[in-house]
């Protein structure tokens, strides 16, 4: 009688665990690449980001201010949240976006009417501006209809220094010796400990929040209706310390801890990538930046005209 040629029970358990074992060799090297893809776009989306603002410097011979652009210069109480972010559009494929705003801006600030609840496209999200390991990519609204403050929130925070952003009051903000003070921009040639040697920008994590007066609002990230670090980071601290950040708006987490508080004002880099962050150079070099970087060098690095011997970052 001829013999059945079919695998046994054994055999057949033996070949699926040996399946078992290479799915589970492969799968960590699987999601490996995938983390070093999103890291590598990550970096290429603040290399794109550096390269528009060095774009609009040369345009308009000045780096845009960080934050609050007066409408009347004899009230300089009354002023626009206008944050960097905007100049950057017509050099990231958002010409139409920027001159939306722009037109309404500019109606707006003639009658003095200007209101940034109202500003259109604000909730326009630029995926560019979104790192590929945010958990959340789609911040605009914060579920107030008609009196939305928020707007389109992303990931990457100009450098505004290496201390707080407001220290002694708020007109501190205009005095930060990083590259985007408040009220007024600089130009490159201010930027006198070097290019190469003074960061640009730089990553942090958003945090999901609440509807307008809910005690549970968060402003780090947003790009419109800025308020002192809202667009900014500071080198005040290591990347993703557990120093809370300190914000007129935030809310604390596990991953962003973070006070609500208008004294004080700062706010870290902070990213989901394993061990540290990307930041760009001034000459639109983006690096990684490990969590244990030397606190001294970081601090070199995050002001313009320091004078500091550390060199920037290896």
């Amino acid at each position: 009688m001829k013999k059945n040629s079919g695998f046994t029970l054994v055999e057949l358990l033996v070949v699926i665990a040996i399946i078992g074992m290479l799915v589970g060799l492969l799968l960590p090297a699987v999601q490996q690449a995938r983390a070093a893809a999103r890291a590598m776009q990550c970096k290429n989306n603040l290399k794109q980001v550096s390269i528009a603002m060095l774009n609009h410097e040369t345009n308009q011979r000045s780096l845009p201010a960080g934050v609050g652009v007066y409408i009347d210069s004899t009230a300089p109480d009354d002023w626009v949240r206008r944050t960097w972010f905007w100049n950057t559009l017509p050099y990231v494929e958002q010409g139409a976006l920027y001159a939306q705003i722009q037109a309404h801006y500019y109606a707006d600030q003639r009658t003095g009417a200007y209101d940034y609840t109202n500003l259109p496209g604000k909730e326009v999200i630029v995926p560019s501006f979104i790192c590929p390991d945010e958990i959340v990519r789609s911040k605009t609204s914060n579920g107030s209809g008609s009196n939305n403050q928020q707007g389109f929130h992303g990931n990457y925070m100009g450098n505004g220094g290496n201390r707080y952003f407001n220290e002694g009051g708020p007109e501190q903000s205009a005095k930060l010796n990083g590259v985007f003070p408040a009220v007024k921009g600089i130009t490159l040639s201010s930027i006198r400990d070097g290019l190469s040697n003074t960061l640009f920008f730089s990553e942090i994590l958003l945090v999901e929040d609440g509807t307008v007066g809910s005690g549970k609002e968060d402003v780090r990230g947003r790009y419109y209706n800025g308020r002192h670090a809202g667009v900014h980071f500071s080198t005040l601290y290591q990347p993703n310390t557990r120093q809370p950040d300190r914000h007129n708006y935030c809310v604390s987490t596990e991953t962003s801890p973070g006070t609500s508080t208008g004294t004080n004002v700062v706010v870290s880099a902070r990213s989901f990538h394993t061990g540290g962050v990307h930041a760009s150079s001034c000459d639109s070099s983006v690096k990684f930046v490990a969590n244990g970087v030397d606190l001294e060098v970081w601090h070199a690095v995050g002001s313009r005209n320091g004078s500091e011997t550390e060199g920037g970052l290896e």
